[in-house]
């Protein structure tokens, strides 16, 4: 909350519907009135709203100042920051998981996606949750606000809310390939061989199958989520199986739309990948190479493809 043109503190709100009312006033840059905050006791500059507060539209003297406003945080400083904490940030998306996973919660179920983000400083986790999934893509920059520091088994994650807005953003070249979370998954491959298949798959948590594929009716139940959907509506997916040559070892991977996508832009190829020929793409997969790219090895996916002049900072 701005409290003057250079100054402000730290609000902490846990109703739904004040939320809501709250957000309403950030998106249109509106002044409020809060009556019935609490000072923290432990942390400095920090409030919280109470059940009971009051919330109404107010006039104030000074005008809304982006920079005061602004959480922008390197992700270096994210890992460093205290739980629960607000973030922005400025992060290239490097892995996305392909399918969602489903959460129950309060009764509901809500879908998350995990994806790696970095920066010149460092790369962390990303909890994408329901409408945050689709805004996101490998190899894409983007400047995400309103994050919130989480942690689970010691390490430390950024979390997507209600109020998270996600903004594409140009391209961050400069990103820590060295980093703890990246450095053992970025690998110099030659492809030596492709196989390149386009699949249906599910809607509702993305799940490719075999089973969707060969559905005959009008109707399809995912056997993943088995939620049932129009098979008009259902999405294709392209996955084409790599056999790659890694030091002397020929290894077998899978890469999916968004990192075949990152290939195409690393040799500044303009034809989007669902365009594309596949007769046309294996070729350019034989014959340009080799290539660094990041890679799950655990479950054998190429994450993306990493230009040819990609700068890589070193941690300090």
């Amino acid at each position: 909350m701005q409290t003057s043109e250079e100054e402000s503190v730290r609000m902490v709100c846990y109703s739904p519907e004040k939320r809501m009312k709250l957000q309403q006033h950030f998106k249109n840059k509106s002044p409020v009135k809060i009556q019935g905050t609490k000072r923290s006791r432990t942390k400095d500059n920090e409030y919280s709203i109470s059940k009971t507060a009051k919330i109404a539209s107010s006039v104030v003297p000074f005008p809304y100042n982006d920079v005061t406003a602004s959480q922008l945080h390197t992700l270096k400083e994210c890992l460093e920051a205290r739980l629960y904490d607000k973030v922005d940030v400025k992060a290239r998306v490097i892995s996305k998981s392909e399918e969602k996973q489903p959460v129950v919660y309060q009764g509901k179920t809500k879908y998350k996606v995990d994806c790696l983000i970095a920066d010149a400083t460092e790369s962390i986790k990303i909890a994408l949750w329901e409408d945050a999934i689709s805004k996101v893509a490998i190899s894409k920059s983007y400047y995400f606000q309103n994050l919130t520091v989480r942690i689970f088994d010691d390490n430390k994650y950024l979390n997507t809310n209600e109020a998270t807005i996600i903004d594409e953003i140009a391209d961050i070249d400069k990103i820590n390939l060295s980093s703890p979370t990246l450095e053992d998954n970025v690998v110099k491959a030659k492809c030596i061989g492709v196989e390149m298949k386009k699949s249906l798959s599910c809607l509702v948590c993305n799940c490719t199958s075999e089973e969707i594929e060969s559905f005959a009716e009008t109707t399809i139940t995912c056997p993943n989520c088995k939620i049932t959907t129009l098979r008009s509506s259902t999405k294709r997916k392209l996955v084409c199986q790599l056999l790659i040559e890694i030091d002397d070892s020929i290894l077998s991977f899978t890469c999916f739309n968004d990192a075949m996508q990152s290939f195409l832009k690393c040799i500044n190829y303009q034809t989007p990948i669902q365009s594309i020929e596949v007769s046309e793409f294996q070729k350019l997969l034989l014959t340009t190479g080799p290539y660094e790219m990041v890679v799950n090895r655990s479950q054998r996916l190429v994450s993306q493809f990493l230009k040819a002049n990609q700068q890589t900072e070193t941690s300090v």
